[in-house]
Parts: C-alpha cells; sequence; structure tokens
C-alpha cells in the first residue's frame, strides 16, 4: 500500500500530473495514453454518444476550453479589463471569451474531465483489487473495485491567495473536485468509464449533486460550513492558487537570494502574476498576486483575426493558429507583432504589462497612506527578477526584455521594470523519478504540478496558503478574511453567498 499526492495542474489548453509517494518521498510525472507528460485538455463526444479525452485523432464533437469557461467568472473578467479606478466600460458578457458555444454546461464537462484524469492515475498506481459495494450508494460512491493504495488532490486553480472575491472561484472549483471524485469512485475502473453513455454520465453527476445538496437542505451558515469542510477532508482534497504553486516550487530550489521577486505564469487562459520578498529561502513578505485572462490564447486569437480578417474567432481557429506558430509553418511576422503588441502590451500600455501595474498599483499603493512605503517598494523593486514559466513562456517576445511595472507618476519619476528570467534558470536537481534531462527541458510547463506536490511549510495551518509568512504587510481588509463569509448550498453550480 502507498499514499499518494496527485498534484493536478489542470491547464486550459494541457493538463499535467506530478504525483508524490507521501510514504518514499519520490516525485513521478504521469505519461498519459499519448505517452506524453502533457494530455489535451479536451473531451470528444463520439457518435457512438461515449467520451474520449485529450485525443486529438479522435472524431467527433470537440470540446475546449471548458475549464475557462467555468472560471471566467464576473470577478475574473472585471479585474482583467477595468481601468485603474476600477471602473469596467461595458457590460462583463461583452469581454467573455469562453463562456459560450457549450451545449453541455462547462462545469459538467469540467467533472468529467478530472473524473478521467483521477481514474487515469489509479489505474496507473492500481495494486490488488478487492470485492464491491452495491447500491445507489455504491453506484454513486462505493460500487468500485478497491485499491490499496489512497490517493489525496491538490488541484490548481487561477486565482489570487486571499482575494474574498477569487475566493468564490475557490469554492467553485472546490465543489467541482468533489462532484468529479464521487462520480470516478463510482466506476470500478477507467475502462468502465471510457464505456458508459453520455446520458449515464450526466445522470450520474445530477444524482450526485442532488445527494450533497440534500446534506445541506436546512442548515446554518456554519453548518454548511462544516459539512464542506468534511467532504473535502474524507476525500483528501484541496485547491491551490497557481501562483502559489510556481512560488512554491521555486522556495524549494532554494535557489532565491534574498530580496523582491516577481512571478509571471502565462498560461492558454490565465496569466497568473505575483510580487514578493524572499529571506533565508523563506516566503518573508508578500506584496500582491492576481490572475487575469489575458495570456497566450489570447495572442493566437488576435493574431487569427489578422488571418481570417474577422473579429469573431472560433475555438478551432484559435488551436489552429497556435499550431501554425508552434510549428513555424509560414508564420506572418506582420500579423505575428501586432498579436504580441497587444497582449504583451509593451507598446501601448495595454495587455499584460498593464494588468502588473494595475495590481501593484490597486493592492499595494492605494492602501498605503503613507507614500513613502510606496517609493521604497518601488526603488527596492526596480530591475529585480520577475520569472516567467507556463505554456506562454514558449512565445517569441513574450517572455524576453523587461516587463514595466510602474509609469513615472506623482510617486517617482521614472519608469520602474522587472527583468525578465526563465525559470529554468532555478532549475536544480528535482527529486523526481522521471529521466532528468526530459524535465528540465520542459520544466518551465511542469512547474505547477510539482509544486503542488509541495504542502507542508505552514504546518496544515491553512491548506489555501502554502508558506509560513512571516511578515505579511498588507493590512486592508483582503487579509483579514474568515471562511465563514461563503459557503455552498449547491455543489454543481457553485453558487455562492
Amino acid at each position: 500500500m502507498a499514499n499518494f499526492l496527485i498534484g493536478l495542474d489542470f491547464g486550459t489548453s494541457q493538463t499535467k500530473v506530478c504525483l508524490l509517494n507521501e510514504d518514499s518521498s519520490v516525485r513521478e510525472f504521469i505519461k498519459f495514453e499519448n505517452d506524453s507528460c502533457f494530455l489535451p485538455s479536451l473531451i470528444v463526444k463520439k457518435l457512438d454518444n461515449t467520451f474520449s479525452y485529450g485525443d486529438e485523432s479522435v472524431n467527433g464533437k470537440k470540446y475546449r476550453y471548458f475549464k475557462m469557461a467555468a472560471a471566467e467568472d464576473d470577478d475574473l473578467v472585471k479585474i482583467t479589463n477595468e481601468n485603474l479606478e476600477g471602473i469596467l466600460d461595458r457590460d462583463t458578457n461583452y469581454f467573455r471569451k469562453y463562456s459560450t458555444s457549450f451545449d453541455i454546461e462547462p462545469e459538467k464537462l469540467v467533472v468529467l474531465y478530472l473524473s478521467f484524469v483521477y481514474l487515469y492515475i489509479k489505474k496507473e498506481k492500481a495494486t490488488q483489487k478487492n470485492t464491491k459495494i452495491g447500491g445507489l450508494l455504491g453506484r454513486l460512491g462505493g460500487n468500485r473495485t478497491i485499491s490499496k493504495n489512497t490517493f489525496s488532490v491538490n488541484l490548481g486553480i487561477p486565482t489570487e491567495w486571499n482575494n474574498p472575491n477569487h475566493i468564490k472561484r475557490k469554492i467553485k472549483f472546490q465543489s467541482l473536485l468533489v462532484s468529479s471524485i464521487t462520480l470516478a469512485n463510482g466506476f470500478e475502473s477507467l475502462d468502465e468509464y471510457k464505456e458508459a453513455k453520455e446520458a449515464v454520465l450526466l445522470k450520474n453527476i445530477s444524482e450526485i449533486n442532488s445527494r450533497y445538496l440534500k446534506e445541506l437542505e436546512n442548515k446554518t451558515e456554519e453548518e454548511k460550513i462544516s459539512i464542506v469542510n468534511n467532504w473535502l477532508d474524507e476525500k483528501k482534497l484541496t485547491v491551490f492558487p497557481e501562483s502559489a504553486a510556481g512560488v512554491n516550487y521555486l522556495l524549494k530550489t532554494n535557489r532565491l537570494e534574498n530580496g523582491k521577486y516577481a512571478t509571471l505564469d502565462i498560461g492558454a487562459g490565465t496569466s497568473d502574476i505575483a510580487i514578493f520578498e524572499v529571506r533565508n529561502h523563506n516566503l518573508q513578505s508578500y506584496y500582491c498576486s492576481e490572475s487575469v485572462s489575458i495570456a497566450s490564447n489570447d495572442f493566437y486569437r488576435e493574431y487569427a483575426k489578422q488571418l481570417y480578417k474577422r473579429k469573431n474567432i472560433v475555438f478551432d481557429e484559435v488551436k489552429k493558429v497556435e499550431n501554425i506558430i508552434r510549428n513555424d509553418n509560414g508564420v506572418d511576422s506582420s500579423f505575428y507583432t501586432k498579436a504580441l503588441r497587444i497582449v504583451r502590451g509593451n507598446f501601448d500600455g495595454g495587455g499584460i504589462e498593464f494588468a502588473i501595474r494595475k495590481m501593484l498599483y490597486r493592492k499595494f499603493f492605494l492602501p498605503f497612506p503613507d507614500k513613502e512605503i510606496a517609493r521604497n517598494v518601488l526603488s527596492t523593486l526596480e530591475n529585480n527578477p520577475i520569472i516567467i514559466f507556463g505554456g506562454g513562456a514558449s512565445i517569441e517576445g513574450l517572455c524576453n526584455g523587461k516587463f514595466c511595472y510602474y509609469r513615472a507618476g506623482p510617486i517617482g519619476n521614472n519608469d520602474k521594470t522587472f527583468i525578465t528570467i526563465p525559470i529554468t534558470n532555478y532549475v536544480v536537481n528535482v527529486d523526481i523519478s522521471n529521466d532528468e534531462n526530459e524535465i528540465r527541458s520542459y520544466i518551465n510547463l511542469l512547474v505547477l504540478a510539482l509544486g503542488l506536490t509541495y504542502r507542508d511549510q505552514n504546518n496544515g495551518e491553512d491548506r489555501y496558503i502554502p508558506f509560513a509568512v512571516k511578515d505579511i504587510q498588507l493590512t486592508t481588509a483582503e487579509n483579514t478574511l474568515t471562511s465563514t463569509r461563503y459557503f455552498y448550498y449547491d455543489i454543481q453550480d457553485a453558487v455562492y453567498k
């Protein structure tokens, strides 16, 4: 018997898994059916109404980007597109890029996909199996062959560490993860799951949600919180901010000298930004972090708008442009440059650069009436590293040069910039069983899954923030949250108060 912790980096475009054997402290990256550490975040509904997962070659209706469709809530749209004063000049629906064109609810697609990934990992680490349990509850939670191994899951999600609005997204993905593991546990094997018809799977999801919803009926807010926490504890499930997972890995390398740093994880659907200080290889101070829906898909979308000569671009066209650019197949340099300028924003002041400046201004500068503190931060951050990783790190021009995080103004006379450094500069001999050279070559894509397998620094006091933070400098309301502010009453749609 072994106890495994699954570090699950569920990406917008592809998913990665690092598995920690908690008994031997050995880590490994899971290879999927495509013999790769990268499983496309893709579901295909075949003609026989069964589903295929992550296989581009299968014919049928393809569902992509359902993770972002589930994560693209009003708060993510607002923080990405509002100005410095917090004003959004149009309705939030105008800015949505993912939350349309699904005949199956994105949340249910998330459950289907995560259930597959979980069952695949269990199959890869299967041991001798025992008997099964019957009945309705058995079919939903216990009618399965029982592995002697145990599994816990740590899921990365696009969110800030402790913003009250983003905590709603944390709650939503907790609920989706609970439903996913419950659905997976209702099947004896991965093969049985893959043979299940659409109607059966969606009915099972509805039954699971109804069962959990019934447990919350007529309960007080405090009782609901306790019940939900019990579900998570029982199934050994947690979620972490993706920015926190990246920083967590960097701290474990013991390669960060004392000083202030930033990280920029450019994914397919979101970019996760964090600015922090390190002392003696520990996180000393956290200044601010943010998740915004400006990422590599936006680069491909802007290129596609020029290529296809229209504004409305469908999902498959984004994927086609990604393949053109990744394979360097007749790339138009003028299209490339314009798309880069819009997404990075280094010429017109928008894009990712503006997201960084807006985050630092609104979450660090505004809360402090003493602007001398802000001036000191500006002077110490200037020309410090911003460590770049994620799938977007492969886009030439998006992740090199400098990123401006402050335009000259009342607090200072000169622009302030971060120096971009690839995360490969900080790689050490990671403690994994896979081929070391193979992992090193893909570390910018695998770092989140690896970081999600480290969660011991805070001694379990708060599973949501995996750091022992000694000196939190921000003291605004964002930093005095209590879990009693939010609770579930709909496990599937994560409707929250």
